[in-house]
């Protein structure tokens, strides 16, 4: 997904508009709330960093506000004791960990204004003053031009919740309630209304959702999550429950109702038409994913903070305060060594993780810069199919290229000039000869009709032992391509750069300015 975050947010650094794919494919629409990639495209713009480095770092910052945001609701909720079992909960909790690994940084973003929403809302109900609840529909507009996944989490949560909230303590005024579910809304709906007129014609365009819920998405509301937190939140929600403790009641029905959306579908059998809207965007895997993140880090605050009170804090309490400095400086230690050691042990993991990784390894990201550092702005790459190989070229290189990251949030206007995530362009189709067998000299023209000034190799192809070395798991994507000759034995090329395998080649025609000489 990171590549597909930046790709966006080049096309926005480079053409400034949040709903097309220019300058590179000025005819290409999209669909998609665009916080995450306004922001690393500005801090890239302003930091003079690859719009790779930015958003990596970015969602790092994010998962550490996520974890500071528990702490500060669990605090709000009831004091500092439960605001650091929440936060210890989320850490607990690999949803988020795991959100990270895949990328996922547009959820992870809205996850922190979801989180303070929650704080703000929590604030108002407790005591209600006009600027908690000014900052809560600021932060769910914010949530709504961030992530439209995590919108839809965030009506599973918040909807019941005003329904149920009644029963719970403390218990709101008609006056507290009209405002949380009214007042805060409208607000939202002021606060993102210019940029909802500004989409309103792909509002109502073919550009819908084609995922579907499956049986199999409780996997990622349980295994995904860390099997240890859902004791936890379990013990959680009975103590909760027990006391009508309105973030139980809250954090109960938000997983009940996104259990029902991501896997079984009651609500949509029986409302589906009332609800279509909300349907029409809805992504059953992603809301699988991470809608149980910040309910099963408040239940398992809950319960930890009681298994603490009950079994540990007379017998350990005074023990582990004490001992708390050591502890901590161990597990610094323990990662620095991880951190060190790591190049060693990578060859022991290949056979036993079954991650990806990154799918551009260090001389990769070589070779695409020096196509940045060393090309014209209008220059026309090459690179591979993949699908991924291929996706980090347009972001890092910053040039335009024939293969990059589809979506299915992307619309042509009729050119044929982007596929979709399971066909390729009329373009794209047409220049996988070359990959096929880059030696038959019909290629040549082939590249040249096609405007091609360079050919992108990934490592992976141009060396590939050196898959051995490389931060990734499982079989390279490059193996769906069989290619019946090697492009070092392609005589129209000459190559210009190679990084260890990671190979450059421009046409021989190419100017010696083209090729950067």
């Amino acid at each position: 997904d990171a590549q597909g975050f930046g790709y966006l947010g080049l096309m926005l650094r480079l053409g400034g508009t949040f709903d097309t794919l220019a300058p590179f494919q000025p005819n290409v629409q999209y669909l998609y709330a665009p916080a995450f990639t306004a922001l690393i495209a500005y801090l890239s713009e302003q930091l003079n960093l690859g719009l790779h480095q930015v958003q990596f770092a970015v969602a790092a910052a994010l998962g550490v506000v996520a974890v500071w945001l528990a702490y500060d609701f669990g605090s709000e909720l009831r004091d500092k004791r439960l605001g650091r079992a929440m936060a210890l909960a989320m850490i607990i909790g690999t949803g988020l960990y795991t959100a990270y690994l895949d990328s996922h940084f547009t959820a992870m973003m809205a996850l922190v204004f979801l989180f303070a929403f929650l704080i703000c809302v929590l604030r108002f109900l407790r005591e209600p003053r006009t600027l908690d609840a000014v900052a809560a529909g600021l932060l769910m507009g914010a949530v709504v031009i961030t992530h439209p996944d995590t919108t839809i989490i965030l009506a599973l949560g918040y909807v019941p919740w005003l329904v149920t909230m009644w029963l719970g303590k403390p218990r709101p005024t008609l006056r507290t309630w009209l405002v949380l579910a009214l007042g805060v809304p409208l607000v939202a709906l002021l606060a993102t209304l210019p940029w909802l007129l500004s989409i309103r014609h792909l509002l109502g365009a073919d550009i819908v959702s084609p995922f579907t819920r499956s049986l199999e998405n409780w996997r990622l509301m349980t295994l995904y999550q860390g099997v240890i937190i859902l004791p936890l939140a379990l013990i959680g929600a009975v103590v909760g429950l027990r006391r009508r403790d309105q973030a139980t009641l809250l954090a109960v029905g938000w997983l009940v109702l996104a259990f029902d959306f991501a896997v079984t579908g009651i609500v949509e059998s029986v409302f589906g038409g009332l609800l279509a809207p909300i349907f029409r965007y809805d992504y059953p895997f992603s809301i699988a994913w991470h809608a149980p993140i910040i309910p099963l880090a408040i239940l398992g605050g809950q319960g930890l903070l009681a298994l603490w009170d009950r079994f540990f804090e007379r017998r350990f309490g005074d023990t582990l305060h004490r001992a708390a400095p050591v502890l901590l400086s161990a597990g610094f230690v323990v990662i620095v060594i991880g951190i060190v050691a790591a190049p060693s042990l990578l060859p022991q993991t290949k056979q036993t993780l079954r991650i990806y990784g990154a799918f551009s390894s260090a001389a990769d990201v070589e070779a695409m810069q020096w196509l940045k550092q060393n090309t014209s702005v209008d220059t026309l790459i090459l690179n591979h199919p993949g699908p991924h190989e291929a996706d980090w070229a347009p972001v890092i290189a910053e040039r335009e290229t024939i293969y990059f990251r589809p979506q299915p949030f992307f619309r042509d206007d009729g050119s044929g000039e982007v596929g979709t995530v399971d066909t390729l362009s009329p373009r794209q189709e047409q220049l996988l000869a070359f990959w096929r067998d880059p030696a038959d000299p019909a290629n040549a023209d082939l590249l040249a009709e096609a405007g091609i000034n360079y050919v992108l190799v990934p490592q992976v192809i141009g060396n590939p032992e050196s898959f051995a070395t490389m931060y990734r798991w499982n079989t390279p994507f490059t193996d769906a391509l069989p290619m019946q000759s090697c492009v070092c034995d392609a005589d129209y090329l000459d190559l210009v750069f190679d990084a260890d395998g990671a190979q450059v080649y421009a046409l021989s025609g190419a100017s010696p300015v083209a090729r950067g000489e």
